[in-house]
């Protein structure tokens, strides 16, 4: 079985693309990989609350590129990198005669805050499968023979909120992450529709008035295109003006 893929992202109106807090990461580069082991993606949404919240929404995505794991020991994994950072980042400041503030230090101490969706592709005994791990409301939308099969972790637009469950270092330290789980057979195919927040509410306020949003979204083959349909969604006011990303996975049989 392959995976086809892309990945599609954008700050929010009138900020500059190195102000974008969401994160996300493939498994390679390249748009099209053979399932022969385990694959995996992740999206997140760096929460403008906490300290360096984008620097956690890529360590996130990019620890569970790495660990391919949606168990305990991803979670240990992420914190240690933050961990790392940290230590690297307080020492650079001293080296260059600028060592953290008062309030600077408070912030790292209190930590950052981001949502996460990780979606892990499998082959065991044969038989492919798909499981996926989310906190918070970044999401993940299983299409299968032109229909919402699954929408994970939120299924209404009406639960969403401006206060999502997020990961913070606390919630790993002391063991109350608001996780969710999800695992499916993978069948010849499906398509998935990786979101964060501000998409994933409009894809299923539109499937919920009857439309599906995933024809609009598996047309899109290109950045500008991409660039083009959220201006047209923000412009109609069908969006909040926040960063978004979004990452379009299709699976086939090998020829």
């Amino acid at each position: 079985m392959k995976l086809f893929y892309k990945t599609f992202w954008l700050e929010k109106e009138s900020k500059k693309p190195e102000e974008y807090e969401d994160a996300l990461a493939t498994p390679v580069d390249r748009e099209e990989i053979e399932l022969k082991d385990k694959l995996a993606f992740g999206i997140a949404d760096g929460a403008s609350v906490g300290v360096e919240s984008k620097r956690w929404a890529e360590a996130l995505v990019e620890c569970f590129k790495e660990t391919k794991e949606i168990g305990d020991e991803f979670w240990k994994k992420a914190y240690e990198k933050w961990e790392d950072w940290k230590e690297s980042y307080i020492k650079e400041r001293i080296e260059e005669n600028n060592p953290l503030k008062w309030y600077e230090e408070e912030g790292l101490r209190e930590g950052p805050f981001s949502t996460f969706l990780g979606i892990l592709f499998d082959i065991n005994n044969d038989i492919p499968k798909v499981k996926a791990i989310a906190v918070g409301d970044s999401c993940l939308f299983l299409v299968r023979d032109n229909e919402l099969k699954k929408a994970f972790p939120i299924s209404s637009s009406y639960d969403f909120s401006d206060f999502p469950s997020l990961v913070s270092l606390d919630s790993i330290i002391y063991g109350n992450l608001k996780v969710e789980k999800y695992e499916d057979d993978l069948h010849e195919g499906d398509e998935f529709y990786l979101l964060t927040d501000a998409l994933a509410h409009w894809f299923l306020k539109e499937h919920e008035s009857g439309n599906p949003p995933w024809i609009e979204l598996s047309k899109i083959s290109s950045i500008d295109e991409f660039i083009d349909f959220v201006k047209k969604l923000r412009e109609a006011r069908k969006v909040k003006n926040d960063d978004v990303t979004f990452i379009h996975i299709v699976t086939s049989k090998n020829n």
